[in-house]
């Protein structure tokens, strides 16, 4: 879930592909019933659009810091998990565990035929490569190829 200043907090990208928002408002239907285009929308226009929505809120900047957080948290063990997957998936093989970087649980993982990694941790919701469905963002084809191409990772802190 990202939220951003100007947005409503319970918008979501899934709103243009016709799924409703999440206070329920079918918005893209709302909007197209009443021949408006979609940037029409109140989710991006402070409850004002294409029809009055009364859930319209905007994000508390207490909401947007701990987004923040949570943000440089996942990031900062995306790249704990990434590095350690780079050294266990350099041998050869359709698979294994590993000791997970975050949590020390069991960290299995999987290699495709077409060399894709997939990874999850035994412990609920700690690591899953590529994402589960249920995230919004999609595992990039390079996340574990740092010792392939050798590049560094970006800094993500200062």
């Amino acid at each position: 879930m990202f939220i951003k200043r100007g947005v409503c907090k319970h918008y979501r990208d899934s709103v243009l592909m016709g799924v409703p928002c999440r206070k329920g408002i079918p918005v893209l239907d709302r909007c197209d019933s009443l021949g408006a285009a979609i940037d029409e929308r109140p989710c991006h226009r402070r409850g004002q659009g294409c029809f009055s929505c009364e859930f319209y809120a905007e994000p508390a900047a207490q909401e947007l810091e701990e987004q923040a957080r949570q943000f440089l948290e996942a990031m900062e063990n995306a790249m704990r998990v990434r590095r350690a997957l780079a050294a266990a998936t350099s041998q050869p093989g359709p698979g294994g565990e590993i000791v997970c970087p975050i949590c020390s649980g069991t960290l299995r993982w999987t290699r495709d035929v077409h060399g894709e990694i997939a990874a999850r941790c035994e412990n609920e919701g700690c690591v899953t490569f590529p994402f589960s469905e249920n995230d919004d963002a999609p595992l990039r084809r390079d996340l574990l190829t740092e010792q392939r191409i050798g590049r560094k990772p970006p800094r993500l802190t200062k």
